[in-house]
């Protein structure tokens, strides 16, 4: 592949992502006689229709499969779009539900015109199992641009996979916001670090995969700059920059 080393993902990497989307709590290791008397749950009233899409997950995370279900059914009374994207998440790791890809594509798909997290979790979908990855370049292409980091790296390593010059040039362009995304998670997380150094330990581990991210992709850009005329590199730089001023001043404007 265009991109190795930590920078191209494993099916089950991809499986962790798309089960990670429908976690919206930290779970606890500790598990009670139910999993709806496990963490904010306990607090909450058992009767409000939110509560279910909380429990879900939390459920499943627990292992508790029946109460889980039986909670997603109350949800697919509550909120559709919850419903169809909860459900589509389980069926595509097969958590308390067997595997069901057609299903979870059909219900991804449906709530994907509603909300970005169906999106993303569908072209998480597509890029571990789909046949083709060039089916899904305008995919992969709108959720790069509202910055979806796997999307990004999806379009370098597809580009670069052509072994043409305009699929060089691309990848280039991909890479570098690639690479920006890493460093940029880097700097927030040293920040966040500092700013509350008092109350937490520094995550190493976190830290060293970063690190390990920057360096692979900084090593993929050597290689396509390599490859590319010195001119078209100096473009795609010009390029480049103009994007990332654009973006950061939508972004201030936001």
């Amino acid at each position: 592949c265009g991109l190795c080393g930590g920078i191209s993902y494993s099916g089950d990497d991809m499986k962790v992502i798309i089960a990670i989307a429908i976690y919206f709590m930290s779970l606890s290791t500790f598990v009670l006689a139910s999993c709806l008397d496990e963490g904010m749950l306990k607090h909450m009233d058992k009767n409000a229709p939110e509560v279910s899409v909380l429990a879900f997950p939390q459920c499943v995370a627990l292992n508790q499969c029946k109460i889980a279900r039986n909670e997603l059914e109350k949800v697919k009374n509550y909120d559709g779009v919850k419903y169809s994207f909860l459900k589509g998440c389980a069926l595509a790791n097969g958590d308390c539900f067997k595997q069901d890809l057609k299903e979870a594509e059909k219900l991804l798909l449906s709530c994907s015109k509603y909300s970005r997290a169906c999106k993303i979790n569908l072209f998480n979908l597509y890029s571990i199992y789909g046949d083709n990855p060039e089916k899904y370049e305008q995919f992969a292409l709108d959720l790069a641009n509202s910055n979806y980091i796997m999307a990004i790296g999806f379009l370098a390593d597809l580009y670069a996979n052509k072994g043409t010059l305009e699929g060089h040039a691309k990848s280039l362009f991909w890479a570098k916001l690639l690479l920006y995304a890493f460093e940029t998670q880097l700097k927030n997380q040293e920040r966040f670090e500092y700013e509350n150094r008092a109350y937490i330990a520094p995550d190493v581990k976190l830290r060293k995969q970063r690190i390990a991210e920057i360096e692979n992709v900084s090593s993929l850009l050597k290689k396509i700059e390599y490859q590319l005329p010195k001119d078209l590199v100096n473009k795609i730089d010009r390029i480049f920059l103009k994007y990332l001023s654009q973006v950061q001043i939508e972004a201030s404007d936001a």
